[in-house]
């Protein structure tokens, strides 16, 4: 009985274990990785890859910003952004496509809206950006924050 009660043990670390790695591994990816023993830099960058928001009220709009930084030698053009509603809330894009031409970065926007009546509680998500460039095609955003109830005017 005592050996049965350690494997469910060890099954149910392993599958946290599991889970947590995957959730680390959707906050931040980058398509293709980069090149691993060259120290080579990424061709694109965001800064900073993740948004920490902190507390965020419902019913609330949060202007988010971030930067692309294009590390290449010819423009690349931001021609896509993919977002998924959560029920901690939706990003909204504000400016797109972008251009942004070599060695320099270009600021995006995003609009957070928390619903009024939508969960509460810690979230995790992704924006996914997509460009025209072979090598770097696909880049996520994340973002996490806390969503908490409004408190009443006093």
């Amino acid at each position: 009985m005592k050996s049965q009660r350690a494997v469910g043990y060890v099954i149910v670390g392993l599958a946290c274990l599991g889970a947590s790695s995957l959730v680390a591994g959707v906050v931040l990816r980058i398509w293709p990785a980069p090149d691993s023993g060259e120290g080579k830099s990424p061709l694109l960058r965001l800064d900073p890859p993740v948004l920490m928001l902190g507390e965020l009220p419902q019913a609330s709009n949060v202007p988010l910003k971030a930067v692309l930084y294009n590390r290449g030698d010819h423009t690349i053009n931001l021609v896509g952004v993919q977002m998924t509603c959560t029920p901690w809330g939706c990003p909204i894009q504000d400016n797109s496509p972008i251009r942004v031409p070599p060695n320099q970065g270009r600021q995006i926007e995003i609009v957070f809206r928390v619903p009024s009546k939508g969960q509460l509680g810690p979230f995790s998500s992704a924006v996914s950006l997509y460009t025209d460039s072979a090598e770097a095609a696909r880049l996520e955003l994340g973002i996490q924050g806390v969503v908490v109830t409004n408190q009443p005017d006093s």
